[in-house]
Order: structure tokens, then sequence, then C-alpha cells
């Protein structure tokens, strides 16, 4: 039985699946009672900018319910960006706890 399910996300804001990851995620949470973990990795990083409307609100939604967002932390520094630059509660983690987040989840889906 799944209770950890990690979300990747790795396509940049405005592209299908950066939106339907976060939904999947978001259903999750709340629909299936999971403990879920969104990781932004490479482009998908700019998805945590601080986006109005609906991506944004479902974001803000998500964490405030107890969903755990992350960013890789090398994405992060090669895009240029920083802690500041990103929505509150966003966790930075480097390339081993990343790995240890996706090793220990029951199930983990990439988008």
């Amino acid at each position: 039985m799944l209770s950890t399910v990690n979300v990747v996300v790795r396509k940049a804001p405005g592209l299908e699946p950066a939106v339907l990851g976060l939904r999947a995620a978001y259903s999750m949470l709340a629909n299936g009672g999971f403990e879920t973990r969104i990781l932004y990795m490479g482009d998908g990083v700019f998805n945590l900018l601080s986006v109005p409307g609906y991506v944004g609100g479902l974001l803000e939604r998500f964490r405030d319910e107890g969903g755990m967002v992350c960013a890789l932390e090398t994405s992060m520094e090669e895009r240029g960006l920083s802690e500041d630059d990103v929505i509150k509660g966003v966790e930075i983690v480097d390339n081993e706890a990343a790995a240890e987040m996706i090793q220990e989840a029951d199930a983990t889906t990439t988008f």
C-alpha cells in the first residue's frame, strides 16, 4: 500500500506537464491521503517564482495543506535563482537529499 508519493516536475511554467504535475500532487494529497512531496528540478524550478492565478494558488494550497515543496539546489543555481526568489516554504535540497527522497518514497512520478 502506498503512503508516500513524490511528484517530480521538470517542465517550465506554461507547459501542460508542469500544471499536470502540480494537479496530480495536490490530488494525491487532498484526496488520496498520501504524504506527498513535489520536487521541482531543471526548468521546473521556474514554477516556484511567485505566480498569480490558478497555478500559484494551487501551489500555495498544496503547501498549506501539508504538502512538501522542494527544489533541487543545482537546478536553482544553474538558473541563477536563490531561496529569496521563490515562494515561501520551499525546501532547497541537494542531490543527495533528492536521491534519498526518491529512494524512500513508495512511488515517484515525473512530469
